[in-house]
């Protein structure tokens, strides 16, 4: 069986078809860190469950996205803090950079 290292994450065939990477975290890396990020995939139920249950050391706010950087590696595109976490009815999905003097 092939191990987490032997797939890209990233590769359109893996996100077509991500079940023999699922497979093979869960036989050889429940746990694993997405090289060069500090992102975590958790791939047994039982250890889902139980990050779930540990709101103090684990995160359920989303702060960015794995995307292919320029590298072709695994890279996280961060957006800045907000006060909530996903957009609001009320809030502007891109902030408007313009003065509201210079809008007419």
């Amino acid at each position: 069986m092939k191990t987490p290292a032997d797939f890209d994450l990233l590769h359109p065939d893996i996100l077509d078809d991500p079940y023999p990477f699922y497979a093979a975290l869960r036989e050889h890396a429940p746990v694993h860190r997405v090289a060069g990020t500090d992102v975590h995939l958790v791939s047994k139920r039982s250890l889902i469950e139980e990050a779930l249950e540990r709101h103090e050391d684990f995160s359920a706010n989303l702060t960015g996205v794995l995307m292919t950087g320029a590298s072709g590696n695994p890279q996280v595109f961060a957006w800045a803090a907000r006060s909530t976490p996903w957009p609001t009815p009320t809030s502007p999905l891109i902030p408007s950079t313009a003065s509201s003097s210079s809008r007419t």
